[in-house]
């Protein structure tokens, strides 16, 4: 009785009745404890849509170094960083875009450290993970586990567009459509609530 009283009136919604972002950073590395933000894109998805027009993108001082193995990535150079704000300042924006959003990431762990360098604090239990979603939607449609996650790679695999891959607002888009087509999917194993959602990004 006290499990069923803590439970969240949105866990039983349908994916297409929540509110979604998608958010994306190009970073100086991999390592969401030691490396700093460059920039960050985000999408809103509601109504089972992506709101290109309530998406933003913004670079981010990474008040140190850009390593050249980075920048070899996503082509952002310290002059193209230039008066940009610093990690809290776009925090603020992030809290504000995210605010009644339930986040949504590719390979989640990098955005959630992110997110905590620009001190804005997302619970992992409200995050959803394209990446274990795919793998969730491979096992559930009896296919073989791909071993290959990158978002390019996924997003190719559902026959979707890649748009500027390693660029944060293009990866975002790339993300939101991403989790169109696996939600639709899931939808059909009956598996597109709130709950099963956050549930099945633990596939990551």
């Amino acid at each position: 009785m006290r499990r069923w009283w803590r439970r969240d009136p949105d866990d039983d919604r349908g994916w297409r009745d929540l509110d979604l972002l998608v958010v994306d950073f190009e970073t100086t590395g991999l390592d969401p404890r030691r490396d700093r933000p460059l920039s960050v894109g985000w999408v809103p998805v509601r109504g089972g849509q992506a709101v290109l027009g309530a998406a933003g993108y913004q670079v981010i001082d990474p008040a140190g170094p850009v390593p050249t193995a980075s920048i070899a990535v996503h082509g952002l150079v310290p002059e193209d960083l230039v008066g940009a704000d610093g990690a809290r300042a776009v925090g603020a924006a992030l809290r504000e875009a995210l605010d009644g959003h339930l986040l949504v990431a590719h390979g989640a762990s990098l955005e959630l450290g992110m997110l905590r360098r620009c001190d804005v604090a997302v619970d992992r239990s409200d995050v959803i993970d394209t990446m274990g979603l795919a793998r969730a939607l491979d096992r559930l449609d009896g296919r073989p586990p791909s071993t290959d996650l990158r978002l390019s790679a996924v997003a190719a695999r559902h026959g979707l567009p890649v748009s500027r891959a390693h660029h944060a607002a293009g990866d975002a888009l790339t993300t939101a459509g991403l989790l169109l087509a696996l939600a639709t999917g899931l939808e059909m194993h009956g598996a597109a609530t709130r709950r099963a959602l956050v549930r099945l990004s633990r596939s990551s």
